[in-house]
């Protein structure tokens, strides 16, 4: 069972593959695994693409907490990363049930 989710998405297993020539990135991990994503990515995002951090959680470091959205803008070079957060369920907003976002 699941759900469409467009006609333009494309399931990949390498997330080098999946940000090339992106305009938009979407970071969807938990946030033990955003820091290691964002080395992997340095250099393989578009400077000028947007990025959206779904992430809950702050990157724990010796000089103090991070934003994982604050990470993700740095170590990828990037203008900014907008945070998107809600108490959802991915199952039901599949399901078009109602969600919200903050």
């Amino acid at each position: 069972k699941g759900c469409f989710m467009g006609e333009n998405l494309e399931a990949c297993s390498s997330a080098e593959d999946a940000v090339r020539e992106a305009n938009l990135v979407v970071f969807c991990v938990p946030h033990e695994f955003a820091h290691g994503l964002c080395v992997q990515l340095q250099g393989r995002v578009r400077p000028d693409a947007i990025a959206v951090s779904l992430t809950k959680g702050m990157r724990i470091r010796p000089e103090g907490p991070q934003l994982i959205s604050e990470m993700i803008r740095k170590k990828l070079g990037l203008a900014d990363c907008s945070v998107l957060m809600g108490a959802n369920i991915a199952g039901e907003i599949a399901m078009g049930q109602l969600s919200e976002g903050t």
